[in-house]
């Protein structure tokens, strides 16, 4: 399992990945949540509650939000195309891994 990719002078890694045990979780289609190192010219950057979802038949990445003054879900972090592309990725193909392995998860 490749956990990590390296974009120019920045590292994409894999910090941690937790599978959800409660039934509530898998109904809504969270499939797992990640967290993931951004190492950049030496300072690393924690993205901490990529949800990983299933909407019908496809996958998709959630980035954390948050709920502003007037209860309105805002991204937490914007993170710019570059580097949206080879995270997702990178985490699809750790969970594509998880799923060809562990049926459960499905």
């Amino acid at each position: 399992m490749n956990s990590e990719t390296v974009l120019q002078d920045i590292a994409i890694t894999i910090a941690d990945v937790r599978f959800p045990k409660e039934y509530k979780q898998k109904k809504h289609g969270i499939l797992g949540v990640v967290d993931v190192n951004l190492a950049i010219s030496g300072v690393v950057i924690t993205v901490c509650g990529l949800q990983v979802k299933r909407q019908g038949d496809a996958i998709m990445i959630i980035a954390p939000r948050y709920k502003d003054v007037n209860g309105i879900e805002q991204h937490v972090m914007l993170i710019p195309q570059e580097l949206n592309d080879p995270i997702a990725e990178l985490i699809l193909s750790i969970f594509i891994e998880v799923t060809e392995n562990d049926q459960t998860i499905h």
